[in-house]
């Protein structure tokens, strides 16, 4: 997903698609071909009537023949990053000239540009949503147009997330001047990252809240709540497209509270809490949970080491790659934060001290994963970090023509992907791409 834009304060947000809160009764990859160069089909050849005559071959050319294009950036190697390099690629990108948000996932990148929105009687601009797409973060497909028909009163990305044949990109209806319940009001599909196929969206997103959609190798999930506002539900989807309300997990005492969900190879895993009795000061109690599953079907309770029971807790879930995953829990500032990573989702290892970029500012293209951090003077260039599947943070080193910080900056959003970390000015004029190293 791509990072806010710079001037946004990383530790306060925490993303829709992330995490969850815990209050009760609150209204609420090898490279992808069609990212390289783009190569037309030839037409057949005309062949002549049998009565005319055979034009002579013309001489061959003596033209120099076309410079070969440079190779661009290899893959980036497994395992923790020490370095990353950087390259300046300029005003590549064929976005802006603002809302331009940049995506990576296991084939290449995605650049996004979602602007507009018709108020609903006439008035507003109309809403577009405009794609290029990657593989090595420097050289840019053309501009294409998304199918945003019948999208009344606009809307805004919510995200693009990877799933088992390729991309889920959805978007949620602008919110009102109190803000709104979160749900998803279209969704689009893509095997590479170029051409964009909507989908009928589930009747079952419509009349309810979704409030969370991930993916990964074991497919996609959504989390959210009924239209009464207070019953949880979980969505499962194999492509994206066909989606089918799963059953909840059993409990067999208090309230189920459901706070996110995520994929990855291991399978389902959904995170949440067991919430006590009400009384006349509230809640209880919290008891932050985590659920697994192989296809959704049935939930098994998985124990978490040292979680809390505070009537105040939060949890949230992040793919850290495809093979492990990292549980959060909040009870109150950054110093509250408690985590836990697994490489099953049955098994949680307590992490000491988890690092609050893990929880909110991190994004993956599930094989690393990374965060960016403006420098704390607005001035600079920004601190590299990237987590291993222990969780585990690493500050890399810097050199080349990066990024750099300025108070007239407009900002920049950010992502992780093959070939390494992107990023991408907000209005789309400048590009850099972080090379890593591992040694």
């Amino acid at each position: 997903m791509p990072a806010r834009p710079r001037h946004a304060p990383i530790l306060s947000v925490i993303p829709a698609i992330v995490a969850g809160t815990l209050l009760v009764g609150c209204a609420a990859a090898p490279p992808s071909p069609s990212a390289t160069a783009i190569v037309a089909s030839a037409s057949p050849a005309l062949t002549p009537p049998p009565s005319a005559r055979p034009v002579p071959s013309a001489p061959p050319s003596l033209s120099p023949s076309p410079t070969p294009t440079a190779p661009g950036p290899g893959e980036a190697p497994a395992g923790p990053w020490t370095r990353v390099d950087w390259i300046a690629a300029g005003d590549v990108l064929p976005l802006g000239p603002s809302n331009v948000g940049v995506y990576g996932w296991s084939r290449g990148y995605v650049a996004v540009r979602a602007i507009g929105g018709d108020s609903g009687d006439g008035s507003g601009e109309p809403f577009t949503l405009t794609t290029s797409s990657s593989a090595d973060g420097l050289r840019w497909t053309p501009a294409r147009s998304a199918d945003v028909a019948g999208l009344v009163g606009g809307a805004e990305l919510g995200g693009i997330v990877e799933g088992p044949d390729g991309l889920l990109m959805f978007g949620r209806p602008l919110p009102d001047t109190c803000g709104g319940p979160p749900t998803v009001s279209a969704l689009w599909t893509s095997r590479d990252g170029e051409t964009w196929r909507r989908v009928t969206l589930p009747s079952s997103f419509g009349s309810n809240r979704v409030a969370t959609l991930e993916g990964g190798s074991a497919g996609y999930i959504a989390t959210g709540l009924r239209s009464d506002g207070k019953t949880p539900l979980i969505w499962t989807s194999a492509d994206g497209a066909r989606w089918r309300v799963a059953p909840l997990p059993h409990v067999t005492s208090g309230s189920l509270l459901v706070d996110g969900g995520t994929s990855f190879q291991g399978g389902l895993v959904v995170v949440g809490a067991l919430v006590g009795p009400e009384g006349c000061g509230g809640v209880s109690s919290i008891h932050p949970s985590i659920w697994w599953s192989r296809d959704g079907t049935s939930w098994t309770r998985e124990a978490l080491a040292g979680a809390s029971t505070s009537a105040h807790a939060t949890m949230s879930i992040r793919r850290l790659s495809d093979h492990a995953v990292a549980a959060f829990e909040q009870t109150g500032g950054d110093e509250t934060l408690q985590g836990w990573v697994s490489t099953d989702g049955r098994t949680w290892a307590p992490v000491a001290k988890p690092s609050g970029l893990a929880a909110f500012g991190l994004v993956t293209d599930g094989r690393h994963a990374a965060t960016i951090v403006d420098p704390g003077s607005e001035s600079g260039p920004p601190t590299v970090a990237t987590f291993d599947d222990r969780l585990v943070m690493t500050t890399v080193s810097q050199s080349g023509d990066g990024p750099v910080a300025s108070p007239d900056e407009l900002g920049w959003t950010f992502a992780v992907g093959p070939t390494g970390v992107l990023v991408a000015r907000y209005d789309g004029t400048a590009v850099w791409l972080g090379v890593p190293a591992s040694s």
